[in-house]
């Protein structure tokens, strides 16, 4: 990566503030699975997403009962996702730094901070019936990325955190517990209500996952194999998959009882379960680019219009309309972890991002790439047999990184696929590198320091005054916290990996911040005295 030149920066560390968040016992009702644009509270019948086409990602809620109406969340910032309990939901910011907690059962909702650290960042937030958990990204302990911190509404330390040494991919909540699926295995393992998530995790054994859905006492996922499979509760079918092809279906959402799922070739939705209760027939010929569950029922987001739809026996005189709530963000603004395998650069997942075309417009939001549309996810085994195992009647170019093959998928469309090198020309391009870092050197045999190297352990002892242009003048009071701000985020930029990284979404909404501090409006909430506990 270009590393990136910076004049006026220093590390600004907040640690981190537990306030007492104390909630209510959990509902019988409940939303359940993982962080998204779209979230639904059931106990409140609330969906809230994340808006689009504006300059903030900020969160916008229609509550049908008792008073139906659009309620506009505080405070009006960025926010990467949201996720829904059985009374409250919770939104991570954008960069990870912080997520707060809205309790729906009033109006206006009331909200709190939960978490704030800007070196421990946050990703993968998942909200059970009364549980909230988040995957770990630390920024200074490689160690300690990817394990799993959880928190819990009754205002009590819990058991409900996995082990310290284990590290996740990503993470799913159901009713009193929650399962994630390991990173250096892909095997899923299951934490909370003993009974439950020892049975959930038994069935999947060994089993390696590319995805996973928790519902109230069920999961789903997609193995390495392309097929979706189910382990839980199956009293009303909600195990019981009506077709089931190889990498079918693209997105999962779980309910207590039921499941749902979006066919990954056309965006149409099946679902199943709930004694048969789930019936699609009001959004036939409809086409969702995420679905969510609550208890009962389930919300989607329209590939037409980026609309929000729902259905099913908890959602009755008004399943398959469209709710008020405006376009909402087609997905999550989160980083992509990535690390290197024989077939180049693959997602930790297993799966290569590329823009979908079956929604051909422009996404307008004001802190996400203004040319990015919903990303589609491929395994390795698609790219290799859309390419011919990468053969060499597919090979369109090379460069100084990797081969571009052509490939052909299942939907006819055309698509380029780069595979990264690892062998010769790799070595060679390293070695063009080291020679030019060595013209550069001093006749020591010492190599050129650069603006990174000499600026971030400054950064790291807060020494801003030996990294500030003495020619500009100290800042004042509320530019020195935005130039803090801003330089901490280049600091992260040019982290050695890719993982550590933040992407332009983070990037945006930090900047975001430093803009709004310099003209003297915080966007901040106020103190209370709730609080999540961490475990």
């Amino acid at each position: 990566m270009t590393k990136l030149p910076f004049s006026s920066v220093t590390l600004f560390v907040t640690t981190l503030t537990l306030l007492s968040f104390i909630l209510s016992s959990p509902s019988l009702t409940h939303a359940l699975g993982s962080g998204s644009t779209l979230a639904i509270i059931s106990a409140t019948s609330t969906v809230c997403g994340l808006v689009s086409s504006q300059p903030t990602q900020s969160i916008t809620c229609y509550r049908r009962t008792p008073m139906e109406g659009i309620i506009t969340v505080q405070p009006n910032v960025s926010f990467s996702s949201i996720s829904g309990g059985s009374t409250f939901f919770c939104g991570l910011r954008s960069g990870g730094y912080a997520f707060l907690c809205w309790d729906t059962r009033n109006l206006p909702f009331d909200s709190q901070r939960v978490y704030i650290n800007n070196t421990v960042f946050l990703q993968n937030l998942s909200v059970g019936d009364d549980q909230v958990c988040a995957v770990v990204n630390d920024t200074l302990s490689v160690n300690k990325t990817g394990t799993v911190r959880c928190w819990r509404g009754d205002g009590n330390i819990s058991n409900q955190s996995p082990s310290d040494g284990d590290k996740y991919k990503s993470i799913s909540s159901g009713f009193g517990f929650s399962c994630g699926i390991l990173m250096e295995s892909n095997r899923i393992k299951c934490w909370g209500k003993d009974t439950i998530a020892r049975e959930i995790e038994r069935g999947f054994g060994d089993m390696e996952m590319l995805s996973l859905e928790v519902g109230g006492l069920h999961a789903c996922g997609v193995n390495s194999s392309g097929l979706l499979v189910c382990r839980g509760d199956e009293s009303l079918g909600q195990l019981n998959v009506p077709s089931n092809n190889v990498l079918e279906y693209s997105q999962l959402a779980l309910g207590d009882n039921h499941s749902c799922a979006i066919r990954k070739n056309n965006g149409s939705v099946v679902c199943w379960g709930g004694d048969g209760e789930y019936n699609v027939n009001e959004i036939q010929g409809v086409f969702f680019e995420s679905i969510v569950s609550g208890s009962n029922f389930t919300c989607g987001l329209v590939s037409l219009n980026f609309s929000v739809m729902c259905w099913g026996p908890g959602w009755p005189n008004g399943s398959g309309t469209q709710l008020p709530l405006g376009e909402v963000l087609p997905g999550p603004c989160v980083q992509s972890s990535c690390s290197e395998c024989g077939f180049g650069l693959i997602s930790r997942s297993s799966t290569i991002r590329r823009q979908s075309s079956r929604a051909m417009r422009r996404q307008r939001s004001g802190t996400s790439s203004k040319h990015a549309d919903r990303a589609e996810e491929f395994s390795l085994a698609e790219l290799a047999a859309v390419t011919n195992n990468f053969s060499l009647e597919n090979k369109i170019g090379a460069g100084s990184f990797g081969v571009v093959y052509r490939g052909k998928l299942r939907d006819g469309r055309e698509v380029a696929i780069k595979r990264g090198e690892t062998g010769q020309k790799m070595k060679k391009f390293q070695e063009k590198e080291s020679a030019f870092d060595s013209e550069l050197g001093d006749d020591n045999g010492g190599t050129p320091t650069s603006i990174v190297d000499f600026a971030v352990p400054k950064i790291m002892v807060n020494e801003l005054g030996k990294i500030l242009d003495p020619r500009v003048g100290p800042p004042e009071l509320n530019e020195a916290e935005a130039v803090e701000l801003v330089g901490y985020t280049a600091m992260h930029c040019v982290n050695l990996e890719g993982k550590d990284r933040p992407t332009m979404t983070d990037i945006v909404g930090n900047l975001e911040r430093a803009l709004s501090l310099c003209d003297g409006s915080h966007g901040s909430i106020s103190s209370g005295t709730i609080s999540i506990i961490s475990d």
